[in-house]
């Protein structure tokens, strides 16, 4: 912004506040009053005639301390109005209706092509691993762990005896020991 734009600011802000001129209160009040005017034609109107540059934002909390009433929503309660949102409504469903249709159906059926067949091989299950039949070299100690490694717990923790799994996992047990998790 160049200094004279600051300057001429400045001099229109006193007393904490920007300075408007009275006849853009005015006009604003006669604006304002008027339903069939959009803010966006009050804000360019002001700042045409005025030589300002206020905001939408500005113009409606100007329009606030002026004590000015809330500009509420034009409501046509004519009956070719009503008739008319009636039927944009009913429209609106059947494009809702349709567009639902065609996504369930799929463009497939709406096209009047034959359906496609997906049929799934049954995921049959790992083979099952005993606990006590996991070769030594396998069974590892919690220090040993490492990622890759079964994390299956096996025995009584409290005793010699306890380890884990150690086969290869992807994710945290092997393929036999996720299965069993989840039976």
């Amino acid at each position: 912004m160049s200094l004279m734009g600051c300057e001429r600011n400045l001099k229109q802000y006193q007393n904490g506040q920007w300075a408007w001129p009275d006849e853009a209160n005015e006009l604003l009040a006669t604006l304002w009053n008027s339903l069939d005017v959009k803010l966006y034609t009050i804000n360019k109107t002001i700042n045409e005639k005025f030589g300002t540059s206020y905001s939408r934002n500005s113009i409606i909390g100007r329009a606030h301390r002026l004590g000015l009433p809330k500009r509420s929503q034009q409501k046509n309660d004519s009956p070719e109005f009503q008739e008319m949102r009636r039927l944009a409504r009913i429209e609106s469903k059947r494009r809702w209706e349709r567009m639902r249709y065609h996504r369930t159906r799929g463009l497939r059926d709406a096209m009047g092509l034959p359906p496609l067949s997906i049929t799934r091989q049954p995921k049959l299950p790992p083979p099952r691993i005993e606990d006590t039949t996991i070769p030594q070299e396998q069974r590892k100690t919690f220090a040993q762990l490492d990622h890759g490694h079964c994390r299956w717990p096996i025995g009584d923790p409290g005793t010699e005896e306890f380890f884990f799994c150690g086969g290869e996992a992807h994710g945290s047990y092997c393929a036999a020991h996720q299965y069993r998790s989840t039976q």
